[in-house]
């Protein structure tokens, strides 16, 4: 256990969320999976209920089926946010209500996320585009940093 896992068990997990909304059909097999830059702990919380904390790491990614309740308009909430690397959401991208990932950032270690999969290609400037967010029907939320 390391500095940054004692801070995850005393709470500071709390801190550094991600949220989706997304409608799946219920029983289907559509999951968000999120791959760390290192090992540790990640939870997975709906209305204020724990569903899930799972010890990840790069070869075993966190892997959440959408399905568990999420016919609702109520974000399931994934915590571990400051650590995640790649967050793939492809099998859920027909489905988006909204995503937020302000929680990805960290004032002390910046922002681990190198890949965002929403399940179509994107490209600067428009160039190559075969499909749009909002030809999903969705909102994707997070502040970006310019230096």
């Amino acid at each position: 256990m390391d500095y940054y896992d004692a801070k995850w068990f005393c709470g500071d997990y709390k801190d550094h969320y991600i949220y989706v909304r997304a409608n799946v059909t219920e029983g289907s097999n559509q999951y968000v999976r999120i791959t760390p830059n290192k090992q540790t702990y990640m939870s997975v919380d709906k209305d204020g209920v724990l569903q899930a904390t799972r010890l990840v790491n790069k070869n075993s990614p966190l892997e959440f089926n959408m399905a568990i309740g999420s016919q609702t308009k109520n974000p399931l909430k994934f915590y571990g946010a400051n650590f995640m690397e790649e967050i793939d959401l492809s099998e859920i991208a027909h489905g988006f209500d909204g995503v937020e990932l302000n929680g990805i950032y960290s004032e002390v270690l910046g922002s681990p996320l190198k890949r965002l999969n929403v399940g179509i290609p994107v490209e600067p400037n428009g160039v190559g585009y075969t499909g749009t967010l909002a030809s999903l029907g969705c909102q994707i939320q997070g502040n970006a940093n310019v230096f």
